[in-house]
């Protein structure tokens, strides 16, 4: 399933926010606007549904990002108010549309020290007619024969009922009544048989909410700003590290995955004229190496900060496909959340790191970037204009002041209300260049 909406309220930059995800999904606006705050929201509910203890505490500070310790100090407004993050995917379940969400809520601790509540709820269209929603929350202080609600809606009366939970955490829960492996009349189901009815939802929706909803989330990856090797050789570790966040994880998961580092070398051999590799140095240590066209190798740390920049993002961009694959029973879309990608490097190869992202879309696969560069944005809304990129699988949000305002993309690759943020400091700096040129009067 792929995730189609992020809406925040009351967290960090924002006091409410709805944002409708393409699978190529550009932010745009000035510093401290709030565009990190979504690719934060992500990553930290990301964090939080892998860890390793019961995942009843929410992993503010983690591997993927640090946001603190303090849960509530990311409020937007009075503690006490708390903040929400809500994620909508869509897709198919079982060969029905589906939609499934997930909205997390803080609040004053409790008397059992919990601050936040998570509610799920699964909607799937059985025919034109008939739509099946389940839903359950955590923590559920209510009778556990009501911990997972069904309601089918068009038939000649609305059904509801209660199951009790087989299971449930934060990230990860199914009813009792599952019926998996049980065979269900799925045309009795759509004509309407209620017992039908219960054996199909349930049935369609313990996948999702036992493996579909934890797994999509634990699938982003969030890749910052810090992109630097800055060492001309690091240590060995004993292994390649699964979400690489330093200089020292990156090198050495390249020189652990030789197809990932032979796929990043040849797009940086295609974008700089360098490719990469790693080399053993006095059997020790590891250094990240640039080869030219001539195989000579030289230490990357002395050829420029651009080739690492770009060969950073693309580790993380494969590395997200590969984790896809490493899940058996349902294998979630690689989603990469990307800051500023055009860092340190010139205008002029911005147009093949557009054109890498489109390949990554075009193959179902979804990006969400922050961008301070017009060029990359250009780049994007000319392949648009190429039909190298739909224009539905371009969004493009301009972030002000905790607010994000969608601009529409046609199918020229033309934004609704022109590029904003960019064009207006461009003929600002011009006015005042051609004031100062031309004398009074002239």
């Amino acid at each position: 399933m792929r995730l189609r909406r992020i809406g925040l309220t009351r967290f960090k930059a924002f006091k409410q926010a709805d944002i409708e995800l393409a699978p190529l999904t550009i932010l745009i606006g000035h510093n401290n606007a709030g565009k990190s705050t979504v690719l934060h929201s992500l990553a930290m509910l990301g964090q939080t549904a892998e860890a390793a203890t019961t995942g009843e505490q929410l992993a503010t500070s983690g591997t993927r990002v640090d946001l603190g310790n303090d849960p509530l100090a990311l409020t937007n407004g009075p503690r006490h108010e708390g903040w929400g993050i809500s994620l909508l995917w869509e897709g198919d379940a079982q060969g029905f549309p589906a939609q499934l969400q997930i909205d997390v809520e803080t609040h004053a601790a409790t008397q059992f020290g919990q601050i936040f509540n998570v509610d799920r709820t699964v909607n799937f269209r059985l025919t034109d007619q008939i739509t099946i929603r389940i839903s359950n929350s955590w923590p559920y202080y209510g009778q556990p024969n009501e911990a997972f609600q069904l309601e089918v809606t068009g038939l000649a009366a609305p059904f509801r009922t209660s199951v009790q939970a087989g299971s449930s955490s934060p990230w990860s829960s199914f009813p009792a009544t599952a019926y998996q492996g049980v065979e269900v009349d799925t045309e009795a189901a759509k004509k309407g048989d209620i017992t039908a009815l219960q054996q199909l939802g349930f049935q369609v929706v313990t996948p999702l909410l036992l493996y579909a909803l934890p797994q999509s989330l634990r699938v982003f990856r969030y890749v910052g700003v810090d992109r630097h090797v800055k060492n001309s050789a690091f240590g060995v570790l004993q292994g390649p590290v699964p979400n690489p966040q330093n200089a020292q994880e990156i090198v050495n998961t390249l020189a652990y995955n030789r197809e990932i580092r032979e796929r990043v070398s040849a797009e940086c051999r295609r974008v700089f004229g360098f490719g990469i590799d790693t080399q053993l140095v006095a059997g020790i240590s590891l250094t990240l190496i640039a080869v030219d066209k001539d195989d000579r190798a030289l230490n990357a740390v002395n050829l420029g900060a651009g080739l690492v920049q770009l060969a950073w993002i693309l580790t993380h961009l494969d590395m997200a496909v590969a984790d896809a694959l490493t899940y058996t029973t349902y294998h979630p879309i690689p989603f990469v959340g990307i800051e500023e990608p055009e860092l340190h490097i010139h205008p002029a190869q911005q147009p093949e790191v557009a054109q890498i992202f489109a390949n990554y879309v075009n193959a179902d696969r979804q990006v969400i970037v922050t961008t301070q560069s017009e060029h990359l944005l250009m780049a994007c809304l000319q392949l648009v204009l190429e039909g190298e990129l739909k224009a539905k699988d371009l969004a493009v949000y301009y972030v002000d002041h905790g607010t994000a305002q969608r601009l529409q993309v046609d199918e020229k690759g033309r934004l609704a209300g022109g590029l904003k943020g960019f064009f207006e400091a461009n003929r600002k700096e011009l006015t005042k260049r051609l004031e100062q040129l031309v004398p009074d009067g002239d």
